[in-house]
C-alpha cells in the first residue's frame, strides 16, 4: 500500500509542475515583435499560394496590345522598332504603363506574388513570377508605385521568355549603343555598369557588357550630372571614399 501511495503522489507531482511552468512566464507583447497593421497589409496584397514551394509548371499569360501604348514589351522587339525615338511613356509592359494606378495593375494582373513596402509607406513594390508563369527564385517584373501610381518598371532576366529580337537579355552594349545612340551618363555599381537614357526614359544594367536589368521610368530632360563624394562602408566597420553620379534637376 505505502508502494502505491508513493506512485500515486509521484504521478500527482509530475502533472502540477508543467502546469506552473505554463503560468510562470510573463505574456508576450507582439507589439515589440512587429508593426501589427503593416504585417497586415502586407499579407493581404500577397499571395501566398503563389509563393508556396514544389512543383510549378510554366505558362504564358495571354496578353494584347493596349490602344494607348505604341508597344508591347511582351509582343514587340521594341529597341529594334523604336530606335533612337524609344520613349518609354508609350511602352506597356503585360499591359501595364508608367502612370497606371496601382488598383489597375491588380485589375490587369492580379494580386502580386510579392508585396514589398517601405517603412514609411510611401511606396510599394509589385512583384511578379508564378503569376505570369514563370518560375524560379528572382522576380521576374517589378512595378514600384508611389502616390498609388507605377512610376517605374523593372524588368530582370526570368522574364526573358516573353521578350523578343533585340530586347532581350545578354544582348551586347554595342547593339544597344547602336541601336539608341550614346547613353546620356554612365555609372557604376557593385555589379553592373549602368547605362542611363534620361530623356528616353529607360536604364540598361549590364554585367560583361550585357544586359542583365531593363528599367523604365518617365523620360525627363537630361541636364548633365554632378558626382558626388561620399564615405561608402564596404564591410562591417569598413569605409572606401567613392563617388556617384547625381542627375542636375
Amino acid at each position: 500500500m505505502k508502494k502505491i501511495a508513493l506512485l500515486v503522489l509521484l504521478l500527482m507531482a509530475a502533472f502540477l509542475v508543467p502546469g506552473c511552468n505554463r503560468q510562470a512566464g510573463p505574456a508576450l507583447d507582439n507589439s515589440t515583435l512587429f508593426n501589427e497593421s503593416l504585417n497586415e497589409e502586407i499579407e493581404g496584397l500577397t499571395d501566398t499560394n503563389a509563393t508556396l514551394p514544389g512543383d510549378f509548371t510554366e505558362f504564358f499569360v495571354e496578353v494584347e496590345k493596349r490602344n494607348d501604348s505604341m508597344y508591347e514589351v511582351a509582343l514587340d522587339d521594341v529597341l529594334t522598332l523604336a530606335g533612337e525615338e524609344f520613349d518609354s511613356s508609350k511602352i506597356s509592359v503585360l499591359g501595364v504603363m508608367l502612370g497606371d494606378s496601382y488598383e489597375s495593375v491588380l485589375g490587369r494582373l492580379g494580386v502580386p506574388d510579392v508585396t514589398m513596402i517601405g517603412e514609411n509607406k510611401s511606396y510599394r513594390n509589385m512583384e511578379y513570377s508564378r503569376k505570369i508563369g514563370i518560375g524560379g527564385k528572382v522576380t521576374a517584373i517589378t512595378y514600384h508605385v508611389e502616390n498609388e501610381t507605377v512610376t517605374q518598371i523593372n524588368i530582370r532576366k526570368p522574364f526573358n521568355k516573353y521578350l523578343h529580337g533585340n530586347t532581350s537579355f545578354d544582348t551586347r552594349k554595342e547593339v544597344v549603343f547602336g541601336l539608341l545612340g550614346s547613353p546620356d551618363y554612365q555609372d557604376f555599381l557593385s555589379n553592373f555598369k549602368v547605362s542611363h537614357y534620361v530623356e528616353n526614359g529607360v536604364d540598361f544594367y549590364m554585367n560583361n557588357d550585357k544586359v542583365q536589368i531593363i528599367s523604365l521610368y518617365p523620360p525627363k530632360e537630361f541636364k548633365g550630372v554632378e558626382y558626388v563624394s561620399y564615405m561608402e562602408e564596404i564591410a562591417p566597420g569598413v569605409f572606401v571614399n567613392s563617388t556617384k553620379a547625381v542627375l542636375k534637376e
